[in-house]
């Protein structure tokens, strides 16, 4: 069978040039009274510059920022809203926050924001950001961070996730996995005892219908109900609770278990993580805002701690 070869420069190319094209598109239904030789780059936002109480329920804005040699235009549905001079302002800088990242400068000393879009965009205004400063000092402006947003795959040709360089598809699974267990081997037996405590749950849980069977064919339904005695169906029901406690207590048991195991876990994992980032250099550091670093060593590390102590016991299972 003939292999097909994929060309990953002219995927992204293409992919790039289709979304500059929808860019200044969006430019001209708003404004066409700016030449597109006068335009450094452009990009999109899509939150209110704050939060009101008018937008509280819905902050979403149909945006637009446009980098010209002199000014950075915004619009906002449809209008411009703010026009600074590059001359004027200074340390273009993003921040990041809960869900959202904002985009601000420094003008005559005091922050002045541009606008806010939500965290999706983290990478793209950073990289545009570092270009504006860049062009302030040298005057040239560059665009090639528009093919490293979005990269690809070399062997099947999938964009990668954001803030990633590695293809779920084609990531050696086998090896992932025996990564994550030598993480949490030493904490085997808190996983091991999660197991036996789920069979010898399920073990009990198995008790209720032949309780039930009893209750009702020997009480509910017995032909000779004189002959019951009322301490043999007391009897019965204390049962039926003896049964839903102990699987209670067994169930938390099994929790506290996991949640041991899994807060040693994270605990290793995170001191993984920020012992690498310790050993990178500053240039390369410097590639990712904090936000991204903040997100590696929390939420990632919580991702992973979710899948040992949640998904593989359940797996084994």
């Amino acid at each position: 069978m003939e292999q097909t070869t994929i060309d990953i420069d002219k995927i992204a190319g293409e992919r790039v040039e289709a979304r500059i094209e929808q860019l200044f598109a969006h430019l001209r239904r708003i404004d066409d009274s700016i030449a597109r030789e006068d335009v450094l780059t452009l990009f999109e936002f899509d939150l209110a510059d704050r939060v009101t109480e008018e937008n509280k329920h819905n902050q979403l804005v149909d945006g637009l920022a446009v980098l010209t040699k002199d000014a950075l235009i915004v619009y906002r549905d449809g209008k411009r809203t703010k026009e600074i001079k590059l001359a004027d302002a200074s340390d273009f800088k993003i921040t990041t926050g809960v869900g959202s990242v904002v985009v601000d400068c420094v003008i005559n000393g005091e922050d002045v924001l541009i606008c806010r879009g939500n965290s999706s965009h983290v990478a793209e205004y950073g990289a545009i950001m570092k270009r504006i400063n860049r062009y302030k000092e040298t005057g040239e402006f560059s665009t090639d961070f528009m093919k490293d947003l979005t990269r690809f795959c070399d062997k099947c040709g999938r964009p990668f996730p954001p803030g990633s360089s590695i293809c779920p598809r084609c990531v050696d699974k086998k090896g992932v996995m025996k990564r994550l267990w030598d993480i949490a081997k030493p904490y085997k037996w808190y996983l091991l005892l999660s197991v036996v405590l789920f069979f010898a749950i399920t073990a009990v849980n198995l008790l209720t219908p032949y309780i039930n069977r009893v209750l009702v064919d020997e009480f509910i339904e017995t032909p000779t109900p004189e002959n019951v005695e009322l301490w043999q169906f007391v009897l019965v029901i204390l049962s039926m609770v003896a049964v839903n406690i102990t699987t209670r207590l067994l169930s938390m048991l099994r929790s506290r278990a996991l949640i041991h195991a899994g807060n040693k876990v994270i605990i290793n994992l995170r001191e993984m993580v920020f012992g690498k980032i310790q050993q990178m250099s500053i240039a390369r550091i410097s590639k990712r805002t904090a936000g991204e670093l903040m997100n590696r060593v929390n939420n990632d590390t919580g991702v992973i701690r979710q899948f040992i102590t949640g998904a593989l016991p359940d797996m084994v299972e």
